[in-house]
């Protein structure tokens, strides 16, 4: 047998009430934040757009056209600045010589071409030990991929001749060899 028995209703938690009221406050919060911001939104353009016939209205036919000048060359600078950011420098390729130039060493003459990356070298040496040292701290640079001994000689006073072929990393060109310390 099944009786209904009328049981109270359950009273709703009071920090839920406090919840739905917060919620419902918040809501009411946003929806005016909305209509206040699209107003001033409206007043600034309605302000922009007065004060740009202002100054179409005082602006001459001479004005417009140096301005047109103005943003032709401001874009031509922009275009030469990068083109000008991605050539390579060839003055890293000196700060790396001088660091990477054993003490004993004097280069003579740089044919440096940076496509293909590479260098031909021609100096002179205290000795064939120095030129070796020399090649050893070619060799053992990441920024250098290859080193060829293509002409050895000895000169007047006793001094090494040599050339050389150094096959670059192109990063040589690109990066500060600071950085690679």
């Amino acid at each position: 047998m099944v009786t209904i028995i009328p049981k109270p209703p359950q009273k709703t938690p009071r920090w839920q009430t406090i919840l739905f009221y917060f919620s419902l406050a918040l809501l009411l919060a946003v929806v005016i934040a909305y209509f206040v911001l699209n107003y001033f939104h409206g007043k600034s353009a309605a302000a922009l757009d007065d004060l740009e016939e202002r100054i179409l209205a005082v602006s001459t036919p001479e004005d417009k056209k140096i301005e047109s000048e103005v943003f032709a060359s401001q874009k031509k600078i922009k275009d030469f600045s990068g083109l000008l950011a991605a050539h390579p420098k060839a003055s890293q390729f000196f700060k790396f010589l001088e660091k990477n130039t054993h003490p004993e060493v004097w280069f003579t003459s740089l044919d440096l071409s940076p496509e293909p990356p590479q260098a031909k070298i021609g100096g002179q040496a205290r000795d064939f030990e120095t030129l070796a040292q020399q090649i050893y701290i070619f060799q053992e640079e990441d920024l250098i991929e290859g080193v060829k001994l293509t002409d050895i000689s000895l000169g007047e006073g006793g001094e090494t001749i040599f050339f050389l072929n150094l096959s670059l990393s192109p990063e040589i060109f690109l990066t500060s060899t600071e950085s690679n310390e």
